[in-house]
């Protein structure tokens, strides 16, 4: 018996302070989390051992541009007239980001950070234990099974069922990995 959970917030945004300038923007999340094949005994039991500082941690890691420039004495940068490029750790308006943790039949254990970005580019993050992160790409257009490789070809990943299941290709062995839980967020602004 499969059991499927949702559960969605949407976090209120701060008031901003008089002195923000037009130059700064915010980006407003909606976070998802999802269950997937848990049964209701262990569900149950993962939801009354919620540890109370995770939910401290993270929502310590949710501060504002604003918060941080106040914190730093309220100096004010003066507005400058040279372009600014992107931060390349800052989301991209429209991209999705869903990070699932997957485990074999043998046990082994595996973590997939999949971003999709709003014009169609697909990446997926597969981080191993003991391993180094692994970023791997697939073209567009493949709908929602993709196959994700690495630049030099040698390790794949391919996504069943929308990735609810996924088979792992390295050095010709394929390893097949069932979804335990998924957190999905679109950034929306």
């Amino acid at each position: 018996m499969s059991l499927f959970l949702l559960t969605a917030c949407q976090e209120t945004p701060e008031p901003e302070a008089p002195t923000e300038t037009p130059s700064e923007t915010s980006t407003q999340t909606t976070p998802v989390t999802t269950n997937i094949n848990v049964n209701e005994a262990a569900d149950d039991s993962i939801e009354n051992a919620q540890n109370p500082s995770q939910t401290e941690a993270n929502s310590e890691r949710d501060v504002s541009l604003t918060e941080l420039e106040q914190d730093l004495g309220g100096t004010v940068a003066a507005p400058s007239n040279t372009a600014t490029s992107p931060n390349p750790e800052q989301a991209i308006k429209g991209a999705q980001i869903t990070d699932v943790r997957y485990k074999s039949e043998a046990g082994d254990t595996l973590s997939v950070v999949f971003e999709t970005s709003a014009s169609g580019l697909l990446n997926a993050i597969v981080t191993r234990p003991n391993q180094p992160k692994m970023t791997l790409s697939a073209p567009e257009g493949q709908g929602n099974n993709p196959t994700y490789r690495s630049v030099d070809g040698s390790i794949q990943l391919v996504s069943h069922a929308g990735g609810g299941t996924i088979d792992l290709i390295q050095n010709n062995t394929v390893t097949s990995f069932d979804a335990v839980s998924a957190e999905a967020e679109v950034v929306t602004e």
